[in-house]
């Protein structure tokens, strides 16, 4: 166990480096020596650590295979929490891959199991990914306001931000200009990442577009 534990934190520090070719091998190694010690939950981080490392290189069709065996892994092993957060990893890769009807599936299935555990901050991430989902890739901006404010009963800070954020851009594309600028307004108010210079500069340019809007 010692050997598959110390090659999967190389693999972590690696990761932490922007290396993540060294972190794919390390983790690789760390596959090797838990598969010999029946650890189900470290092979299961080691699965979806792989599927990270590889998302972060633009390779989401391969990181589905590792996030897939993440999500049957942790599910064996009670890890309830990981496996919603992978079947979550899952819904990105197919996202990414323009794969909607299979990406809201793996998202419904990791909001069920968020709903299960109470999970508040997954509930309102999931929720405001599935709105992503109707908005930028079905283009259903109905269906995608329904979640967005959905998403918003659940969240806090950062999220509430994020998604009133979406929803000024939609209501800015309807023309709704007042709502638009109700949600920017909320959106920056409750922003506490002040660091996010491409949400900041979001913000300023959606606002510049809303305020033209109004003046015409």
């Amino acid at each position: 166990p010692n050997a598959a534990l110390a090659a999967y934190y190389c693999g972590r520090v690696k990761s932490e480096q922007k290396n993540d070719k060294g972190a794919v091998s390390q983790y690789v190694e760390a596959e090797r020596y838990a598969t010999r010690i029946s650890d189900i939950n470290l092979t299961a981080l080691i699965q979806s650590a792989i599927g990270a490392a590889l998302s972060r290189q633009m390779l989401p069709a391969q990181a589905l295979t590792y996030f897939k065996r993440a999500v049957k892994y942790f599910h064996q092993a009670g890890n309830r929490k990981n496996e919603m957060i992978s079947h979550q990893s899952v819904g990105d890769c197919y996202l990414v891959n323009e794969l909607p009807d299979s990406a809201l599936i793996r998202f419904n299935e990791a909001l069920q199991i968020a709903q299960e555990i109470g999970d508040s901050a997954n509930i309102a991430d999931i929720k405001r990914n599935i709105g992503i989902l109707y908005k930028e890739v079905v283009y259903n901006n109905e269906a995608a306001k329904k979640h967005f404010f959905e998403a918003l009963h659940y969240a806090k800070n950062d999220q509430y931000s994020y998604t009133c954020f979406k929803l000024a851009d939609i209501y800015s594309m309807e023309s709704k200009t007042d709502s638009a600028a109700w949600y920017l307004q909320e959106s920056v108010s409750h922003l506490r990442d002040r660091k996010n210079w491409y949400l900041m500069a979001n913000f300023y340019f959606a606002s510049t577009s809303i305020k033209e809007r109004q003046q015409n």
